[in-house]
């Protein structure tokens, strides 16, 4: 089987969209990632001092959540287990 993989480049995203994507992150598609909660901590400290857009983190009683944009504008998450 054979895959092709097309590239579109499509133009930035301008400040309204952005605060749109991030403001409700939550029923959104989206790429999530598990992380320890050390490592979810880290990160959840260094994308605040590097100023990416993120979301309150969520706190679901068992784990926390840490949804951001990345330089796209794509919708990720971090889920930390305690």
């Amino acid at each position: 089987m054979q895959q092709h993989l097309k590239v579109i480049p499509r133009p930035p995203l301008d400040a309204a969209e952005r605060s749109r994507r991030i403001s409700n992150p939550l029923g959104k598609g989206h790429h999530a990632f598990k992380v320890s909660r050390s490592d979810f901590e880290v990160a959840k400290a260094e994308l605040a001092a590097a100023g990416v857009e993120s979301a309150s983190p969520i706190d679901w009683g068992d784990h926390d959540c840490l949804y951001f944009l990345d330089p796209d504008g794509n919708l990720l998450e971090l889920v930390g287990w305690r």
